[in-house]
């Protein structure tokens, strides 16, 4: 399991770090996803780990849209060719609009036709499951899938027949409605969710009920942080849920915080402090963050 205090190390960068280089300002950003049954949302698609036996769940959101859109975005070109790369040169990231990843699932959504996409991939076709299309590409080293609004890609499938496909179809019956969503079944995942704004890069971490059995009350029961990079100062909205009020410490994370970051400069900005729930919003030199 992840460590509870690695609160700095929860962003799961699946496309990179030039992800994290590519954020610009992201104080009054829209949220990704809005309940419209063609954007993406990443709390429909975030199913309970405890179904597959995993300790936590970590869940990035990034609005592309809105990174691209930005004056001469740092890590413009990296992010472009990781988005066409890792799905096809078919796809423009221009028509890119929101990045979901559920570690090993990687999700897009945009104004493209998916449909046109998956064909372009030539991938050798699987039997699709509720909606979706499934099949690899020609390497076998990807299973993709696509219900002609959405694009999802997951690296390093070895067959339709180990555990990836099984994750696959856990995630599409979430998103189907078929499977509890772990907004549903968590309320400190939902509460956590609530409580941030998401920006253009949010991480989430929830940690199944089974996997807190055994942890004191001292643990964080879930995380998020929102980030954004301004030239080279990053800005960090943290937000930390305990198990008990107690040890809700805003003077306790922040040290934590310095910790992890072996004696760099972090500036923590402002900090606030509800029941179980401590924010800390902070600022330190981009290159260390990322």
């Amino acid at each position: 399991m992840n460590s509870r205090r690695d609160v700095l190390g929860m962003g799961t960068r699946v496309i990179g770090s030039a992800t994290m280089a590519a954020l610009a300002g992201c104080s009054d950003l829209p949220v990704v996803g809005t309940h419209t049954d063609e954007s993406l949302d990443y709390r429909e698609w975030t199913f309970d780990p405890e179904t597959l036996d995993e300790p936590n769940i970590t869940v990035t959101a990034i609005d592309i849209e809105t990174l691209l859109a930005g004056d001469d975005p740092y890590g413009e070109d990296e992010l472009r060719e990781i988005l066409e790369g890792t799905f096809h040169d078919e796809l423009d990231a221009d028509d890119v609009e929101s990045f979901v990843s559920i570690a090993p699932l990687e999700i897009l959504a945009g104004s493209f036709d998916a449909a046109d996409i998956f064909e372009a991939l030539d991938a050798t076709s699987e039997s699709g499951y509720e909606g979706f299309d499934v099949a690899f590409d020609e390497d076998r080293e990807t299973m993709f899938a696509s219900n002609g609004t959405f694009l999802v890609a997951m690296l390093g499938a070895a067959s339709p027949d180990d555990a990836s496909r099984e994750v696959l179809e856990l995630a599409i019956d979430t998103y189907n409605g078929d499977e509890a969503r772990f907004v549903d079944t968590s309320d400190d995942f939902a509460r956590i969710t609530d409580e941030i704004e998401a920006g253009t890069h949010t991480t989430i971490t929830g940690y199944a009920d089974s996997s807190l059995e055994d942890e004191p009350d001292s643990s964080p029961v879930a995380d998020a942080s929102v980030a954004s990079v301004d030239g080279e100062e990053a800005d960090v909205d943290l937000a930390v849920l305990y198990a008990d009020e107690e040890y809700a410490d805003s003077e306790r994370l922040e040290s934590e915080i310095h910790a992890e970051q072996s004696g760099d400069e972090v500036e923590v900005e402002d900090s606030d402090v509800d029941g179980r729930l401590v924010r800390l919003e902070y600022a330190m030199a981009a290159e260390d963050y990322l």
